[in-house]
């Protein structure tokens, strides 16, 4: 059974927590590190049906949306590598292990995303860890 967590709305990036790092631990280039740390990025997130939240966003590239089952796996893409994405409820918290989809990848870690509100502050955290490098990223409501 699902908690009584709503993530519906509008979010906005206000704070991010070894984000810099993070990304130069996951070995992401300077350039795209240097626009990466720049964006402020704003998600919407709707729940679809019962078992299946949708989030979407504005990027450099256009618009991204992300699909999220809980209790199944999703194909999707990370800079053109195809992934498999497997979500599940941890508690209150919406946690997405993220692997690429080609098994063989061992060069590849597992990224682990949690995602959980703060009610007292209306804020959605966002831990993210691949390996020994994590980060956390904290939204607003927007509405």
């Amino acid at each position: 059974r699902a908690p009584d967590v709503d993530f519906t709305g509008v979010w906005a990036l206000s704070q991010s927590v070894k984000f810099k790092e993070y990304l130069e631990a996951t070995g992401v280039p300077w350039a795209k590190r240097q626009v990466a740390i720049k964006l402020k990025p704003v998600q919407e997130w709707v729940q679809v049906e019962q078992d299946v939240w949708e989030f979407s966003m504005n990027t450099p590239i256009g618009k991204r949306v992300e699909t999220l089952v809980i209790g199944g796996t999703t194909e999707d893409e990370i800079d053109g590598q195809p992934v498999l994405k497997e979500t599940f409820w941890d508690g209150e918290e919406l946690v997405t292990h993220c692997r690429p989809r080609d098994r063989s990848r061992t060069d590849v870690k597992l990224t682990e995303f949690r995602r959980r509100l703060d009610k007292r502050s209306d804020r959605m955290v966002l831990d993210i860890v691949t390996g020994e490098a994590r980060c956390s990223r904290i939204f607003e409501r927007q509405r």
